[in-house]
């Protein structure tokens, strides 16, 4: 029945994002879990920073600057924080690993299916791709080169019309509830990934050409 996989970057074929964020509160000397809590409350905000970074509507530097200011808000004083974006890129996605088990469950679809990856993510970021093994999908669409995030359902229709397949073939897979629940009201299948094995154990009736064997 279905022909197409899409799956989200980060958290997905990396280890977790929100997990890497919190390792920067520790290096700038304030509570656990600020900068995240930060993050998420900056979400419910009208024109949130961290959405206009991911459409690539504001730089890394400025988005940095302005969280900076947030977390000093919280805490009460001035903070150690780097004025290198690239340090503190290093402070919040230094502890991100690829997540080796997906990669190869995506590896056995691409041969038989057509795989793409649909990811809210930064322009300056970039460099990502070079540690992935992007020749696996057929179709890479980031909202910083495209201007527009999960969950907008515009960007789920543009992955499945560049891939050349239709939304109600395709499952899409996502760590986040919002962005899953985004693919399913285009008429995609959503998948929440919440542990690898779970997510495995989802894909695997789905795309059986490619499981039907073990793999070597």
């Amino acid at each position: 029945m279905y022909q197409a996989a899409i799956f989200d970057f980060g958290g997905v074929v990396t280890t977790s994002v929100v997990e890497a964020f919190g390792d920067i509160d520790a290096a700038v000397g304030v509570e656990a879990g600020t900068v995240l809590r930060l993050l998420r409350e900056t979400r419910e905000e009208a024109d949130p920073d961290f959405h206009r970074l991911e459409k690539g509507l504001l730089s890394e530097s400025d988005f940095y600057a302005a969280l900076r200011g947030k977390v000093e808000a919280v805490a009460g004083r001035p903070i150690e924080w780097p004025d290198d974006a690239m340090q503190v890129r290093r402070l919040l996605l230094g502890s991100l690993k690829r997540n080796e088990e997906m990669l190869a469950a995506i590896e056995r679809i691409a041969p038989h299916y057509a795989v793409g990856m649909l990811t809210n993510n930064v322009r300056e970021w970039g460099a990502w791709r070079d540690h992935y093994p992007m020749d696996l999908f057929r179709v890479v669409v980031d909202s910083s080169e495209v201007g527009m995030r999960k969950p907008d359902p515009a960007i789920y229709l543009l992955t499945c019309e560049r891939l050349g397949v239709d939304p109600a073939r395709t499952v899409f897979v996502d760590d986040f509830a919002s962005n899953v629940e985004g693919a399913n009201a285009v008429g995609m299948r959503g998948i929440l990934f919440t542990s690898t094995g779970e997510t495995l154990a989802a894909l695997r009736p789905l795309f059986p050409l490619a499981f039907r064997e073990p793999a070597l």
